[in-house]
């Protein structure tokens, strides 16, 4: 029993000290609770932050800008200027950005904030295609980037290191860059690009190769696996190995951005290596594909010289006749879209359809551009794949989104204006509307008073049944006020003491049953509260409405007060200068993108005239030939084509 006693003693000791320890996290953790900060400027940069991460990056923008006005945010806040750096950045404005990142640069800020912004900022500039500002900058990157960020930046600059033809230096970056997912991908495309470039070919295949078999499976990866089998068989092909171009090319799929110049690369190496029956199939592949691209164009010539030169005199005569009207009303598809981009409402054309809906953030717009119209599509295709021109056309459609932003707050300019000037308009009435509520919160409080006095009563009436008296009619009234003169009067009649106990005795019974006819039909108890209620509630209505009227009345003497009305105008004077500002900009993106069009065009236009030229000089070439009658050659299966 003694060691029994023992244990259950050390047990309670263990659940005591268990106990304590636990009563103490509890404090710690309520104490961590309740040490919230007292940052009156918390609330409202949450709001920018939950705008910010929805995509709504325009709202918080201006958000931004408007508490800095309103100096709620200082000009040296790292963490707000950090932000509106990176806003600045994305839509375009790298100036403003890089001034917001200079303000905060020196402070000692997070680099997983720092970094953020700093790498948009360079590939707003690698975009612009802006090579020597972007090589300058990405050359000083801040320290302790992450390294999907390094591989980024190293990425990036490799880009712009391999055009300026200094393929070393991208090797090295390339070549030890830590990455995974398509950025190993694009480092290893490049990093094969490079050393082929280099007079390394056999290291850069490697590498293509690695591309192709590493990269997974989504439409990005197999787009560059496509591309990187094309670049090896293009190698291939200059080096005429005809047999290993081949076996690159059949890795591209039929279906792709890059199909058709695969097919095209696939019919030459056939055709360079004298093998010209076998050049037919992927030319006349090609002829069923969109004429509008460069790749099919060319397959219109090289079937007809295929056939040409097996000695299928009618079969190339065809083929070049074909291919003269295809091209023909290619030239004059070109010759449209020449005439609609010389029209206003260019470039618009490209993207008919709307970017959003109503609920999301106005400069949110998709980076691909929609078009119901495939010879455009085909046309521009090159366009859309630049990144100048993708990144120019983005703000394009940004400037026309700010526009109507703008046509709608001079809208609600007018609107406020006008309802300041019927505001200032009542000021004389202002007085008499004053009075008038001072009237009504006098009689509010009267209905109060009267209130109390009721509620008083009402609780009496469980005690007191003198509380019904008011509740009697006219003659049980005038019955008790006998009955209480005759109780006044018993003292009076000299009785004695025993003689007038029983008198009162007999008069407070006859009061009693009087009082309790009267309750009997005065309303109940629970009807009384329950009207008690109503008016209780009635009473807190009205004190809303006062408090309502009061607030409405307060706001209208401040509005009259500021004279709104005056402001207004300047204000408007601003939407329209910025209107102004914001189509001239819009004009001038326009200009740049008719221009990099019109430079597409032209070229365009100098090839498909040079093919026609083609088409019809080989017709004369093959019509002038002589085919001898008696070694006239029998058509073979490709001339049954």
């Amino acid at each position: 029993m003694k060691r029994i006693a023992e244990k259950t003693w050390r047990y309670a000791s263990i659940a005591i000290a268990v106990a304590i320890t636990s009563q103490h996290a509890h404090a710690v953790d309520l104490k961590k609770r309740l040490d919230v900060s007292t940052d009156t400027r918390e609330p409202e940069f949450g709001q920018i932050y939950y705008d910010y991460h929805l995509g709504r990056h325009f709202s918080a923008l201006n958000k931004v800008i408007e508490d800095k006005e309103k100096g709620l945010f200082s000009a040296d806040d790292p963490t707000t200027e950090i932000l509106l750096g990176d806003l600045y950045t994305e839509f375009g404005l790298p100036r403003e950005g890089d001034a917001a990142l200079s303000r905060v640069q020196a402070q000692d800020i997070p680099s997983s904030t720092r970094n953020a912004p700093w790498l948009r900022y360079a590939k707003l500039l690698y975009k612009m295609g802006n090579d020597a500002p972007s090589e300058n900058y990405l050359r000083k990157p801040p320290s302790n980037l992450t390294s999907y960020q390094e591989s980024e930046r190293r990425l990036m600059l490799a880009n712009i290191l391999i055009r300026k033809k200094s393929y070393p230096e991208a090797i090295n970056l390339l070549t030890d860059m830590r990455s995974d997912g398509i950025t190993a991908s694009y480092g290893l495309y490049n990093l094969g690009i490079a050393y082929i470039q280099n007079n390394k070919p056999e290291v850069g295949i490697f590498h293509l190769n690695e591309v192709i078999r590493l990269a997974g499976t989504d439409d990005e990866n197999l787009n560059l696996k496509d591309k990187a089998a094309l670049a090896i068989a293009y190698k291939y092909l200059q080096d005429k190995k005809y047999a290993l171009a081949r076996e690159s090319l059949l890795r591209v799929r039929l279906e792709g951005p890059y199909s058709n110049s695969a097919l095209l690369s696939l019919a030459y190496s056939y055709y360079l290596n004298k093998d010209l029956e076998q050049t037919l199939p992927a030319a006349l592949e090609l002829q069923s594909r969109n004429p509008a691209d460069p790749a099919v164009q060319e397959a219109f010539l090289l079937a007809a010289r295929v056939y040409e030169d097996l000695g299928a005199r009618t079969q190339a005569i065809a083929s070049y006749r074909i291919g003269a009207l295809t091209l023909r009303e290619q030239l004059a598809q070109l010759e449209r879209s020449a005439l609609r981009v010389d029209e206003a409402n260019w470039p618009d054309v490209l993207a008919p359809q709307r970017m959003n809906t109503i609920d999301a953030d106005p400069l949110n717009l998709k980076t691909i551009p929609a078009t119901n119209n495939a010879i455009t599509a085909g046309l521009f295709s090159k366009l859309f794949a630049s990144p100048a021109f993708n990144e120019g056309f983005r703000q394009y459609q940004q400037l026309g989104r700010l526009q109507t932003l703008i046509e709608e707050r001079l809208r609600d300019i007018t609107a406020l204006q006008e309802v300041a000037q019927t505001l200032e308009s009542r000021r004389p009435e202002l007085a008499a509307k004053e009075a008038q509520l001072k009237v009504l919160r006098d009689k509010y409080v009267g209905l109060v008073k009267k209130w109390q006095a009721i509620q008083i009563r009402a609780k009496r009436l469980g005690t007191n049944a003198d509380a019904y008296s008011e509740a009697a009619t006219q003659a049980e009234t005038a019955r008790l006020q006998q009955i209480n003169k005759l109780i006044r009067k018993v003292s009076k009649l000299g009785l004695d003491e025993k003689q007038s106990q029983e008198l009162l005795t007999r008069l407070n019974r006859l009061k009693d049953l009087t009082l309790f006819e009267v309750a009997r039909h005065a309303a109940s108890r629970d009807e009384i509260y329950e009207k008690l209620q109503d008016s209780t509630n009635q009473l807190r209505e009205t004190k809303a409405r006062l408090a309502t009227v009061e607030t409405l009345l307060a706001d209208n003497k401040a509005v009259v007060q500021r004279n709104n009305s005056q402001k207004f105008p300047s204000l408007k004077a601003k939407a329209e200068k910025l209107q102004g500002e914001v189509a001239d900009a819009k004009l001038m993106y326009q200009n740049y993108l008719r221009s990099l069009a019109k430079n597409l065009i032209d070229e365009r236009r100098q090839r498909l005239t040079a093919y026609i030229a083609e088409t019809y000089l080989g017709m004369e070439r093959t019509e002038s030939k002589l085919a001898p009658a008696d070694t006239a050659p029998t058509p073979k299966a490709s001339e049954k084509l």
